[in-house]
């Protein structure tokens, strides 16, 4: 799951100083009250996922915990937030999304080098990596999941559907055959 538009609502903590962003995202650390978010970009109202000032961090809607729910998808938890919108106006239905399921490191010697057009007019070819690759006997075999250390969040082909189905907002899937990565 990505976040699909920088247009869209985005939340920042009120109090960064007492967020541990990598252990809210991994469920290795769970807030003993709700997390203040507030708008700090894009649009007046938040969608069903929420980018924050963190990359690889995100609050969902009631929407989105519902459909997983129903379907019995493992591998995340929620933690309380309180989410307050342009206005400074609390905006209920929000809740933080942890990953609890793993798997390793994605293995870069099986990915493919590329070139790209320029990302900006008259800039240079850009070099990308192409492929996320997964050992899946490294996988504890959730629904949802992310290697340990990283900031990345993948889901299984129902997950996909489901959300897709529900017709969430603000959620770009990318196949990890296909994932393109900046050679810097």
């Amino acid at each position: 799951m990505d976040d699909a538009s920088y247009r869209a609502f985005g939340a920042e903590p009120d109090d960064d100083a007492k967020l541990d962003a990598r252990g809210l995202f991994q469920g290795l650390w769970a807030p003993s009250e709700p997390i203040a978010w507030r708008h700090y970009m894009g649009g007046a109202s938040p969608k069903d996922l929420v980018p924050t000032g963190y990359g690889d961090l995100f609050l969902v809607s009631d929407r989105v915990v519902a459909v997983l729910r129903q379907h019995g998808f493992s591998g995340w938890t929620t933690y309380l937030v309180t989410l307050y919108g342009k206005k400074k106006e609390p905006v209920a239905g929000y809740h933080g999304f942890s990953i609890t399921g793993r798997c390793g490191l994605p293995d870069e010697s099986r990915t493919r080098l590329e070139w790209r057009d320029p990302l900006v007019p008259n800039g240079p070819r850009v070099q990308v990596r192409v492929g996320l690759y997964v050992d899946l006997a490294t996988w504890t075999g959730e629904e949802v999941f992310s290697p340990h250390g990283s900031g990345w969040c993948f889901v299984t082909e129902p997950v996909k559907v489901a959300l897709e189905k529900a017709k969430v907002t603000n959620l770009k899937f990318v196949r990890l055959s296909e994932y393109e990565q900046l050679v810097v």
